[in-house]
């Protein structure tokens, strides 16, 4: 789990300022370590915005790009398998799926909102509403919530995020395949 306050320069500051950061060198020095460390089929990390979002213009780490690149940069290099990345504070629930140059498609689940309102305008929002980076039907804009659940023999897991509304109706469900992240 990620602080993705405390650290954070403002968010005036140019994206690829070397002064602007996210999480902190010794934060990002943490989360590099444990995702080394890390032996998981599923390797979650948590953060409480959106972490790979092109479209999101509000707190994003891609808007603090120097930090964004080291860390997606650091994922590819050392070769971490597994990585998914879950986050909220959208006030909507969406699957992401980023499709980084050299490296495997980093998933993200961003589940939100469970108890405050929804952002029922996301599909006519200009930048948002038709996100490329969005898997096709993973978009909820009603209150919510998100339930992963992992399956399969070791070599063959899979991760399957369902999204439900406040009823308990199913929303969507997605399967991310193990063998996809590496």
């Amino acid at each position: 789990m990620l602080d993705n306050r405390y650290h954070r320069s403002a968010e005036d500051l140019p994206a690829t300022s070397s002064d602007k950061t996210y999480l902190g060198k010794r934060q990002m020095d943490w989360l590099k370590n444990a995702l080394l460390a890390s032996k998981a089929t599923f390797k979650f990390v948590a953060s409480g915005s959106q972490v790979t979002n092109e479209a999101n213009k509000y707190e994003c780490m891609r808007q603090y790009q120097r930090e964004f690149d080291d860390l997606l940069g650091f994922i590819a290099q050392q070769h971490i398998e597994g990585v998914v990345f879950l986050s909220g504070d959208r006030h909507f629930s969406e699957i992401l799926r980023y499709a980084p140059t050299g490296s495997y498609p980093i998933y993200e689940i961003t589940a939100s909102p469970l108890s405050s309102g929804a952002f029922k305008n996301i599909a006519t929002d200009k930048k948002e509403g038709n996100n490329p980076q969005r898997v096709t039907n993973a978009l909820c804009n009603t209150q919510n919530y998100l339930q992963i659940s992992i399956d399969g023999e070791p070599k063959q897991r899979r991760l399957s995020a369902t999204c439900y509304d406040g009823t308990g109706k199913a929303i969507f469900t997605h399967t991310i395949n193990a063998n996809d992240l590496r």
